[in-house]
Formats: C-alpha cells, structure tokens, sequence
C-alpha cells in the first residue's frame, strides 16, 4: 500500500512539472550548446532557483528534461541540486 502512494505522489507531481511547462512558454525554450558560458544560475528563467534553466544554456537542451531529471532521481537528486544552489553561481 505505501508503496503505491509513494508512485502516485511522484505521478503527480510529475504531471504538474509537465503542465507547468506547457503553459508557461519561456520554461520550454531549448537553448543551445554554449560551451564558453559560465556554469550560473539564471533566476530569469526560473521555476525554483534557476538552476536546470543554467545547465541547459550551459550543456544545451531543454530546461525541462533538466527538471525531470532532477525530479525522477529522487533523494540523489535533491541532494545534488542543493549543492548546485549552493556552487553555482547566480548570472
């Protein structure tokens, strides 16, 4: 039983990440590859801390895979987004 609880809460919100970058255009802008850009948060573009939105300018890509990413790794990834909210730094 817990163990169905804890998939549908994950489900959700997973649903609602989705949603969010539906409707909200400037969260599903792919940028491109720029190797020569600093590693930094880029609160302009934000959902929590900027944080996705800075690796995807970084390494290229969509800021959502970035932030599904985040989300379908759990506690692994929590963890290793703080330390990024704690490293990078903000543009």
């Amino acid at each position: 039983m817990k163990w169905k609880f804890k998939i549908q809460k994950h489900f959700i919100s997973l649903s609602l990440l989705l949603i969010i970058s539906i409707l909200l255009p400037s969260f599903v802008l792919a940028f491109s590859y720029e190797p020569n850009k600093p590693l930094a948060k880029y609160p302009e573009e934000k959902i929590f801390l900027g944080i996705c939105a800075g690796l995807a300018r970084k390494f290229g890509g969509n800021p959502i895979f970035y932030r599904l990413a985040f989300v379908m790794t759990f506690g692994v990834g929590l963890i290793v987004y703080l330390i990024l909210a704690l490293v990078m730094p903000t543009r």
